[in-house]
């Protein structure tokens, strides 16, 4: 009988809550039931207990669930239970459309893309008619695909819009001139803004803030939504469903506008735009595009693409559970179905994998990895067929064997593939779960389950009581407790994985959650982190580990590269000689495909060979090696790659200078062309004390499709520019950068042009990006000057605010930039430009630029105070600050690290900040909160806006503290009440320990002191991180005289504390600051320097660099560390030294993870555990000291995702310095004796 995943008797960690009550509201409604204790089969979880947001559903069709809980013991020291991550209700991973959007089938009619020429406009493709859904569910990549799960919602459908607020308007703001923001003055509005009353109610459907008449089909009950969402399979994430409908099937009725005539288009009174000359790309296109390499074939939602051994034959494994095989002919125009497993099983669900056995010829096996309905303890199965070898080869469906079973209900992995050298077969597994929260059944580090593994069995043998048998040198036969089929774990969502065929390497793409999409390399018994971290970054640092270390993935992409990972192949072929020995794979939501070369786990050369508009759901190759690539639902087909006959040819018709653009009629004195209009916005983000003017431009009279809620859509070759300036001196302005965005082929491009000191005209920035010094006015600085630098972000770094998450610019095939203030939020603004208007929108209506009507008044729709605004409610204020300056990555799948939604339209509850616990450390704060409501210096999120250097928010873009966003969500942080919902003022000191308290007051007391008690009182207000945050906001607030601030500055320059150093840099003239190394820096360049070992050694013992505090080198220096003896030999690349140093917690040996101690009495150490008994923790701390804690007096010890050795150790040294240092390390050859 079939080995199933059930586990022995267990039970979660033992947890108790956090000193403080936890008030946060949970943004899902039940953590998902656990894998059971019992001995037998488990129980399946119920819907409701799984929560999948409504964003998040989509990722695991192509994998798929299974169960599990900890059966460790619960640890001897009480630990705090983490915070449950918010559970977004859009997000990449939904696979249910909103209410409204038809299903849309987009037949492409060109087999060949990649190169210049892209696919006609979806506009001119006719919708399909919506078919009667069939019964049976089916999987779909992540990000809208077969690789998500078909999860239903575990809100019911009038429940999903109470997750969002509605953002009627700054209701409370009062009439009057709206105070702009000093350093932003051209950016605010410039008008008076009356109050805007609530919007009317709609008798329309709500979801996720869209408002979407029901269709009859979603009036039914919860199952049948459903299926009917299964049906669909719709692998794109929510938000890209509601782009792409606008695009492809137009705005669907509202209300009572269902099923009538739409309005009629307001005629265009505008003047067209005609002078564009903003074409293409600068870059030159990628090395390869692909064609069809089977015109004659066409498949229905093809999963997965093998070879047959010993044959010609290729086969290809459906969704609907048909394995069809055809000849490797480029002629071929049939495939002859050789299995049918949605015949065999009444309750099929998904085919993820099928292998033949290497000895097909002469046995006939053959084996699938497939789904047998949702939630079921064994409904992922792995089956062997026999099959009749004659031509066209026939499986035997009588002749089933299930070899193993485990859950099924999200992330299934289901790929299989038979090792080269050893002939067993390899088996992936994802977490058994819906896209979010992370990993609820802490399946990840769990050896007791199948799941989020690379199983390894041997089919050709039998053990007792198995199908298979058990290869004796499996890494954890015996590990107590653990399944002997696991080689590896810590996989979310393994979406295929392949073997070198000349080398025998395994390696694997694995769908990332909110941040990363990784590919690894696998090895025996390795850990590669699910759900501890996802890639570099810490997920559930807290939960129960395995028993290896971490392994890093071998890349990482960020989700402004790729969404949804798809594993490729080393490549072996003949056809392209200069792609040997690359592993080449690809992203599904994006078509984009990478070649990697790496030595070992060092990658040595990494570039993009292509940009497509497939879906790739999975690679294949032939039997020669060839590498084939496998469309899903676009078109359906098989394609190959072929070289790009323009690769290498720039676009010389790209403008290189501003003027070139066509969006001025004069740069010199910024005046925009005919049809280029100037706009405004209600809430400008922060950028170091800089000014903009913002310029819109919509070709000829084309159309704008105006929605309530969400991103604007725009016709192809849209622009928008934003020029920006700083004040040289009163009067005196100078234009610094443009930023450009350029809508082309469905994706939105940025590029900066910097602009001569002529102020005459601009240049294209090259993709690096570029740093300017100017000297602005500054009669404090000596010399009446001081210099500031403005770094211009390369165009890579844009996509990380533009992100397609920010503002659902994600569409198949594309991945795009976002345009942030193309919105009714921002644009809804009270008077356009120079109050020609009473409402912006009504003269953006006037000219004729929407498509239709605006639907509701402009005073009924929604907007952003002004952050700067002091007569606008405080609450509005806050929530659009951090909005506009934090929300584009703190959202589902955007890039922020932490588990929080600060979108403005989210209730504060649904936030996942009020009273929760830091996921990124506490930066030393004693009981610290994201946010702590009522006590600002509690706050992490207030300490993070209010500091410089490592830890800073945000953390690209702007490099100074914004002094006006530190005194708001100040001001908002003390008005907000234990539900986060703004209440009464608090005084923040009054929460202070009465001696820091005391010494703040004697140091605003100034003259009355004497030197020495100021001195004293400094270093006694800034022994903990709360007191220095308090001292710094009596000096914003102006209470403590000058001198003494001077005198403080000058202590806190050389603070033990490096939290403290950081928080009272701003005050240090930026012209005083050392030029160091700083964050942002050429790697290569760095490298490219020879260093001297002698001078290092000098570098490695100052102060400056900090080496010695933690480690030794021939005995000099402290143990906190490993010591650094032979550092050279372990490490002999440079690059990888420098590595472990720019990013020392990417891999942190198990032996020195960092431990955070609190006591009941509310102190706080962190150290290395030394020993841990039943009595007594004794840490080592970075100080070297050793610290002793009975066990009684422990309220919480965890495990930090940081390492001890700090951040941006570099940055405060010269490039000299730092080659200096990696010259010496790189030296240490030999171990200690």
């Amino acid at each position: 009988m079939p080995a199933s995943s059930t586990r022995p008797p267990g039970s979660t960690p033992a947890s108790r809550p956090p000193s403080r009550p936890e008030t946060r509201s949970a943004p899902s409604t039940t953590r998902p039931t656990p894998f059971p204790t019992s001995p037998t089969r488990p129980s399946s979880p119920s819907t409701a207990a799984s929560p999948t947001s409504a964003s998040d559903s989509s990722a695991s069709a192509r994998r798929s669930p299974g169960t599990a809980s900890s059966s460790r013991p619960p640890p001897r020291i009480p630990r705090a239970s983490p915070p449950s991550p918010v559970s977004p209700l859009w997000s990449r991973d939904s696979n249910e459309p909103p209410p409204g959007v038809r299903p849309v089938r987009i037949p492409l009619p060109e087999a060949r893309w990649g190169g210049a020429s892209p696919p006609p406009p979806s506009s001119s493709l006719p919708p399909a008619s919506p078919a009667a859904p069939p019964s049976v569910p089916g999987p779909v990549p992540e990000g809208g695909n077969p690789r998500r799960s078909l999860v239903p919602s575990p809100f019911p459908p009038d429940a999903r819009t109470s997750r969002r607020r509605r953002l009627s308007v700054d209701s409370t703001a009062s009439p009057g001139v709206s105070r702009s923001h000093p350093a932003s003055s051209v950016d605010g509005p410039r008008c008076p803004s009356p109050p805007l009353p609530s919007p009317p109610t709609t008798a329309a459907r709500s979801f996720g803030g869209d408002r979407f008449p029901s269709p009859p089909w979603f009036r039914s009950s919860p199952t049948s939504e459903a299926a009917i969402m299964r049906w669909l399979i719709w692998p794109i994430g929510s938000s890209p469903w509601l782009l792409a409908a606008a695009l492809i099937a137009g705005p669907a009725p509202v209300g009572d506008d269902a099923g009538a005539t739409p309005a009629s288009p307001i005629p265009s009174s505008r003047t067209p735009w005609t002078t564009s000359r903003v074409v293409g790309s600068p870059e030159p296109p990628r090395p390869y595009v692909v064609e069809a390499a089977f015109p004659g074939l066409t498949f229905d939602r093809p999963l997965d693409l093998v070879f047959v051994p010993e044959t010609d034959l290729l086969a290809v494994a459906q969704i609907d559970g048909k394995v069809l095989t055809f000849p490797n002919d480029p002629g071929a125009e049939a495939a002859a179905l050789m299995l049918d497993l949605g015949a065999l099983h009444p309750r099929f669900g998904a085919l993820y994998g099928l292998a033949f056995h290497p000895d097909f010829e002469r046995n006939g096996r053959v084996f699938v990895c497939y789904t047998v309905g949702n939630e079921l303890d064994d409904g992922t199965r792995v089956s062997e067929f026999r099959v009749d070898r004659r031509d066209p080869p026939r499986a035997d469906p009588s002749s089933e064997r299930v070899l193993l079973t485990w859950y099924s209900g999200g992330h299934n992995g289901g790929a299989l593939k038979f090792g080269p050298e050893d002939g067993f077969l390899y088996i992936s597994s994802g977490d058994g779960a819906a896209p979010s929260p992370p990993d609820p059944f802490l399946a990840g580090q769990d050896m007791t389950t199948l799941l989020s593994k690379v199983l390894r069995i041997d089919v050709d043998g039998q053990d007792p009581g198995l199908p298979y048998r058990i290869p004796p040198d499996n890494p954890y036969v015996t590990l107590e407790g653990a399944r002997p089929e696991i080689w590896a774990f810590g996989f979310r969502n393994p979406w295929r994985m392949s073997f070198d065929r000349q080398t025998g390497a395994l390696w694997l793409g694995d769908v990332g959650w909110e941040l990363w999409e990784l590919v690894h390399l696998i090895e025996r018994g390795g850990n590669y982190g699910w759900s501890l971290r996802e890639g570099s970054q810490p997920v559930l640092p807290d939960g129960p580990k395995g028993p290896a270390p971490i392994t890093p993935p071998v890349v990482e992409h960020p989700h402004s590269e790729a969404a949804s990972v798809t594993g490729g192949f080393v490549y072996r072929g003949s056809r392209f000689p200069e792609l040997e020995g690359a592993y080449v794979y690809g992203d599904f939501q994006t078509g984009t495909i990478w070649g990697l070369w790496a030595d070992g786990r060092s990658v040595t050369r990494h570039e993009v060979l292509a940009e497509t508009p497939l879906r790739l759901v999975a690679f294949g190759e032939d039997r020669d090696g060839e590498l084939l690539l496998l469309d899903y639902e676009q078109t359906n087909m098989i394609y190959r790659f072929v070289p790009n006959p323009d690769a290498g040819r720039a676009n010389r018709r790209f403008p290189l200078l501003l003027s070139e653009t066509g969006l001025f009629s004069s740069v010199a004195d910024h005046e925009p062309a005919p049809g280029v209009l100037a706009y405004e916005i209600n809430a400008p983000f922060w950028d170091d004390g800089t000014m903009a003017d913002r310029l819109m431009a919509v070709p000829g009279r084309d159309r704008i499709g105006f929605d309530r809620d969400r991103l604007w859509t725009f016709p192809e070759g849209s622009v928008f520019a934003r020029t920006v300036s700083v004040d040289l001196s009163p009067g005196n302005r100078r234009r610094v950068e443009t930023q450009v965005l350029h809508l082309e082929d469905g994706s939105w491009r940025a590029y900066s042009y910097r602009w001569n000191d002529e102020q005459t005209d601009a240049t294209l920035v090259p993709p690096e990006g570029e740093t300017v010094s100017i000297a602005v006015a500054d009669p404090s600085s000596p010399g009446g000057s001081r210099t500031i630098t403005r770094r211009i972000a390369p165009r890579s770094e844009c996509a990380l605010c533009h992100n397609p998450w920010a503002g659902e610019g994600l569409l198949f095939g594309r991945q795009s930039a976002t345009p942030l203030t193309a919105n009714t939020l921002q644009m809804n603004v009270a008077g356009g430009p120079d109050c020609r208007s009473a409402h912006q929108l009504r003269r953006l209506e006037r000219l004729g630029y929407f498509a239709d009507p605006l639907p509701e008044p402009p005073e009924a729709l929604p907007r952003l105070a002004n952050p700067a605004d002091e007569a606008a409610d405080l609450d509005a204020r806050a929530r659009s600050y951090l909005q506009v300056n934090c929300a584009h990555c703190h959202r589902f799948g955007a890039g922020g690290s932490a588990a929080i939604w600060l979108t403005a339209d989210r209730e504060i509850g649904e936030t996942g900040t009020i009273a929760a616990l830091p996921m990124q450390g506490s930066f030393g704060i004693a009981d610290a909160r994201i946010i702590d409501p009522g006590d600002p210096f509690r706050s992490v999120l207030y300490f993070r806006m209010a500091k410089l250097g490592a830890g800073r928010m945000p953390r690209v873009g702007p490099s100074q503290v914004d002094p006006l966003g530190i005194d708001l969500i100040y001001r908002w942080i003390s008005h907000l009440g234990d539900d986060g919902r703004p209440s009464a003022p608090a005084d923040p000191f009054a929460q202070l320990p009465s001696e820091i308290a005391d010494a703040i007051e004697l140091l605003c007391l100034g003259a009355s002191a004497s030197p020495e008690e100021r001195l004293d009182a400094c270093r006694r207000a800034t022994t903990e991180i709360r007191g220095a945050m308090a001292l710094l906001r009596r000096i914003d607030e102006g209470a403590v005289p000058d001198p003494v601030v001077d005198q403080i500055v000058a202590l806190t320059r050389e603070h033990p504390i490096a939290e403290v150093r950081d928080l009272f840099e701003r005050l240090v003239p930026e012209s005083d600051r050392v030029r160091r190394l700083g964050d942002h820096f050429d790697p290569d360049a760095l490298l490219a320097l020879a260093g001297d070992p002698d001078r290092g050694r000098l570098v490695f013992e100052s102060n400056a660099s900090q080496c010695t505090n933690c480690h030794r080198i021939g005995g000099r220096g402290k143990a906190v560390g490993p010591d650094l003896d032979g550092i050279g030999a372990k490490y002999p690349d440079r690059r990888q030294l420098l590595d472990h140093i720019v990013d020392p917690s990417k891999v942190i040996d198990p032996a020195y993870v960092s431990y955070i101690l609190e006591t009941v009495e509310g102190v706080i150490h962190s150290g290395v555990v030394l020993e841990q008994t039943d009595e007594v923790v004794v840490l080592r701390d970075a100080e070297n000291q050793t610290i002793r804690v009975d066990a009684s007096q422990i309220e919480l010890l965890a495990p930090q995702p940081r390492s001890l050795m700090p951040e941006r150790l570099l940055s405060s040294l010269t490039e000299r310095e730092v080659a200096d240092l990696l010259s010496y390390l790189a030296a240490q050859r030999s171990p200690a004796p």
